[in-house]
This record gives C-alpha cells, structure tokens and sequence, in this order.
C-alpha cells in the first residue's frame, strides 16, 4: 500500500528533469498525514496508471501555462530561458479529503474561459460527462481519470499580488475509494 504523496513523489521524479530543462523552479510540500490506502505499483497496474496519466495531464497542463513555444524552441537549442518560472505542489489531507494543489506563476486564464472550464470539471465530477469527445484539455482529461474516484477539480485565479497566479485544486475523498 502507499499514499497519495508516495504516487506524487514517483511521479515528480521524473517531472524533475523537465522542469529544470525549463528553468522551472520547483517547491514540494507534502502533507505528512496523509493516509497510505492505494494499491502498490506492483498490486494493481490498472489503478496505478490511472492516477499517471491523470497527473501526467495535470502536469503538462501547468507546464503549458508557464512556457510559450519561443521559450521550448531555446531550451532545446541549450539556452537558458531565466525567466523565474515557479511551479509549487502542495498535499493537504483534512476530514478525509485528500487535496493536491499546483499552482504556477504563468499565464492567467481568462475569466469567461476558467468558468467554462470549472462547469465541465463539476460536470464530469457529478457524472454527467463520461468521455471527453475531443480528448483536448488536460484538465478534463485528467478528472476523467479521477471520477471513479468521485475526485474533483477546481481551477482558479489567485489575486495579482499573489506569488503565483494561478491554483489547481483536485479534491479526492478518502471514503469513496475504488478498489
């Protein structure tokens, strides 16, 4: 068995090597209470790669806020991009509510296109959307991967004067596990 944080902590070992080719700054904070109750890797390969490919769109979703295409094209050519991109990770496990919170200091989302966003994430959380035809939109497809396990996922913009700019909030109740 292993923990939420364990799964994020594999995962972010791989992330690492990306964000530093990015000059990404990278902050980690993982909540210590946080309950050991999923399947090991090794026990249960379908539920494992669930929970991948949701924080591999996640991921990538955070990414694609921080860089523009100029800032891929001189990182692969080996430039530095110093642009003080931040990206943080942060667990919170209270009244058995498991929290994964990512927030960026990249891009904002515009208003009208964050509300229609948080409408197809609560859709899909309350089971209304099954499948996402156009299998665009990380976001979407990562609380997909989530609804059996009831999960939900909120976006937000955080106030200017806040050192990042936008929070990406997925909620996953304790009670309400999948085997």
């Amino acid at each position: 068995m292993e923990s939420l944080n364990k799964m994020l902590e594999r995962y972010m070992q791989s992330e690492r090597r990306i964000f530093k080719h990015y000059d990404i700054e990278v902050s980690v904070a993982l909540d210590d209470k946080m309950p050991t109750v999923y399947p090991a890797p090794l026990d249960n390969r379908s539920y494992t790669l669930k929970f991948s490919r949701a924080l591999g769109q996640l991921f990538m979703e955070q990414r694609d806020s921080l860089l523009t295409s100029q800032d891929i094209w001189a990182a692969e050519r080996g430039e530095r991009l110093n642009k003080n991109y931040k990206f943080q990770l942060r667990t919170e496990f209270d009244n058995g509510l498991q929290r994964i919170i990512l927030e960026h200091n990249g891009r904002r989302i515009p208003e009208d296109a964050i509300t229609e966003i948080n409408d197809k994430l609560s859709d899909i959380a309350d089971g209304k959307i099954k499948e996402n035809p156009s299998w665009r939109g990380g976001n979407l497809i990562a609380a997909l991967e989530l609804q059996s396990e009831h999960g939900r996922i909120y976006l937000e913009n955080l106030p200017e004067t806040s050192l990042y700019s936008v929070r990406t909030r997925v909620e996953i109740p304790l009670k309400k596990l999948s085997s």
